[in-house]
């Protein structure tokens, strides 16, 4: 995954660089969202888990979750303190749907930080 320096004046993007690297095992990046501390929490289709890492790469938490295709997240809630976590079921062998019996559904963590208000898309 890269990250760049933005430039908010001119909207120019520069110095393309890696931010994370994700080995074979870790599944690959889905959806992903920002903390309050500035903190990337990305999910990983194909993985057992939902990973959180800082813009510079180091990992520092893993959540377990009972399903393999975790999706997106997001804050949200009043205080913006519940992570939602949004898995899927498609391609999974029937074996695996019947072992995963929560694989599709919607996760409600609380990871004991805040997120951020969204903002409104200008285009």
């Amino acid at each position: 995954m890269a990250v760049f320096d933005y430039d908010d004046a001119s909207g120019a993007i520069a110095n393309r660089r890696v931010a994370v690297r994700f080995p074979a095992r870790h599944g690959w990046p889905d959806g992903m969202t920002m903390d309050a501390d500035g903190m990337l929490w990305i999910a990983e289709w194909t993985a057992l888990r939902l990973a959180l890492d800082p813009a510079r790469g180091k990992l520092l938490r893993r959540i377990a979750l009972p399903v393999s295709r975790v999706t997106s997240c997001a804050f949200g809630g009043p205080g913006l303190d519940d992570l939602y976590v949004t898995t899927a079921w498609s391609r999974l062998e029937p074996a695996q749907r019947r072992a995963q019996p929560r694989a599709g559904g919607l996760f409600r963590i609380r990871p004991g930080v805040k997120g951020v208000p969204s903002f409104a898309f200008a285009g």
